[in-house]
C-alpha cells in the first residue's frame, strides 16, 4: 500500500531528484522520440525519480496541441515533473545551437 502512494504521488505529486539549487542537466531530444525515451534518458541523467511515473504524468498532460518539442534544454535537478513538462512543451524554450557553440 505504501509503495501504491509513492508511485501515484510521483505521478500526481511535485517530486524532484534534489532540492534546489540542484545541477543543471543539458538534455536533448530528438524528433520522433517517444515519451518513454525521453522518459528514459532523463532517469538515466539523473533529472527525474522515475520514468514510468513521469511516463504517465506526460501522457496524462500532453497532446497533439501541447507536444513535446525536439531539441536541446537546460533541465536542473530540482526541477519538478511539471517544471520539466512546462519548458520541454514551450517551443521558445529551446535552446538556439549557435548560442551552444559561442559558449
Amino acid at each position: 500500500c505504501e509503495q501504491t502512494y509513492h508511485y501515484a504521488y510521483q505521478i500526481f505529486g511535485n517530486v524532484s531528484v534534489s532540492e534546489a539549487p540542484g545541477t543543471d542537466v543539458t538534455i536533448t531530444i530528438a524528433e520522433g522520440e517517444s515519451s518513454m525515451e525521453i522518459a528514459t534518458m532523463l532517469e538515466k541523467n539523473r533529472v527525474i525519480v522515475n520514468r514510468y511515473t513521469f511516463y504517465l504524468r506526460t501522457k496524462l498532460t500532453t497532446s497533439k496541441e501541447h507536444p513535446i518539442y525536439p531539441g536541446t534544454y537546460t533541465l536542473n535537478t530540482s526541477m519538478c515533473y511539471d517544471d520539466i513538462l512546462t519548458i520541454i512543451t514551450d517551443i521558445t524554450q529551446v535552446q538556439d545551437e549557435t548560442e551552444e557553440k559561442d559558449e
